[in-house]
């Protein structure tokens, strides 16, 4: 059963919407006022708020604020309740992260619909949560302690045996521990730009494109970086390219990381001897890039699911990565007004198009 706080300090208002509530089979708390509020709130941790606007001493702003602050409480569902809401009043609280208003008067349905709405939305959030949590969890822990036992153990070899070891053994070692703290660079860059993705996603997306400006794509740029990773799997001969200059609103920085994470992907889940095919040309006024390979493919429902920390088949394939590299590029392509598209085949093959406005 779900449980419910109601903030009101005119009694009959506050009894009637209780009554309401609980016939819909709602379990409700009630507060006269917002101190009472916060301390209830804070002490039953309800499903969900629904607070007056104008109430003396301590207003529901000021609830808002302070139920906000408190992480216990901070992801509370928080829903108005004003008999006028001006476009003052509403910017405030839609700052302090309210979720809704409802003005009065309202009906019983426009109440009920408005609470279910925003409970729906919340197990929403709440699950995505929850297996980005799970993901996290069962991904990063592996994925950063793999290259760090490499580093550990080569180091120690060459500590512990550095008279016995000949030069191209200590080149080898050497080698290996690089190519593990390049893992594990990359690793944690990657969950730097995904954390800064995801605050952009939420406020910052149009101040962040006033600074956007056209940078020239040229084949030597793409050149060093799909080599470089053709080198990292001993395939040089697997990859092929067709590159044409061409202009794309999006810094060098940016699109670099998404070709390294879509034709390391494909590397990664294709096998030797199949072949990594990259296009990059314009089309209208669109910048394209197209990577394809005849690797493991994807499922539909596997498509739809790409996310972070998010590894499919991992106990069957036991494949190294982290889950952000798609994800990290599909956030990149739709922050400068592109878009990300997956088509593949199970079994078979898999491409991925990205466009990005080239002006």
């Amino acid at each position: 059963m779900k449980k419910i706080l109601v903030i009101e300090d005119e009694n009959l208002i506050r009894e009637s919407i209780v009554e309401i509530l609980e016939e819909e089979g709602y379990d409700c708390l009630q507060a006269e006022n917002g101190h009472t509020g916060i301390i209830s709130a804070k002490k039953n941790l309800p499903d969900l708020i629904l607070c007056d606007i104008k109430m003396p001493e301590i207003n529901g702003h000021q609830v808002l604020l302070a139920l906000r602050e408190d992480p216990a409480t901070s992801t509370i569902p928080f829903v108005f309740l004003s008999a006028m809401v001006d476009k003052k009043d509403f910017r405030t609280g839609m700052e302090l992260g309210a979720d809704d208003y409802i003005t009065k008067p309202f009906t019983n349905d426009e109440l009920i619909n408005a609470i279910k709405t925003r409970l729906s939305k919340n197990e929403e959030v709440q699950t995505k949560l929850n297996e980005l949590k799970k993901n996290i969890a069962q991904s990063l822990p592996h994925e950063l302690r793999t290259p760090l036992i490499s580093i550990l153990g080569y180091a120690q070899l060459l500590m512990d045996r550095h008279k016995e070891i000949y030069d191209d053994q200590v080149y080898e070692f050497a080698q290996t521990i690089h190519e593990s703290g390049l893992r594990l660079h990359r690793l944690i860059q990657n969950f730097i730009i995904y954390t800064k993705l995801e605050m952009l996603g939420t406020g910052y997306k149009a101040d962040y494109e006033t600074k956007i400006n056209v940078s020239l794509v040229t084949k030597p740029f793409v050149e060093s970086i799909i080599k470089k990773i053709a080198k990292r799997y001993q395939r040089a001969n697997d990859l092929e390219y067709e590159i044409e200059e061409t202009p794309v609103r999006i810094s060098l920085d940016d699109l670099s990381i998404i070709i390294e994470e879509i034709v390391d992907n494909a590397f990664k889940f294709s096998n030797s001897d199949s072949k990594i095919i990259l296009k990059i040309y314009r089309e209208k006024d669109n910048f394209v890039l197209i990577v394809s390979d005849s690797g493991r493919g994807m499922k539909p429902e596997q498509i739809s699911q790409v996310g972070a920390y998010i590894q499919f088949e991992r106990k069957k394939y036991e494949q190294q990565g982290s889950g952000l590299g798609l994800t990290i590029s599909k956030k990149l392509a739709e922050l400068h007004g592109g878009t990300f598209n997956i088509n593949s085949i199970y079994g078979e093959k898999t491409v991925v198009i990205v466009t990005i406005p080239a002006s």
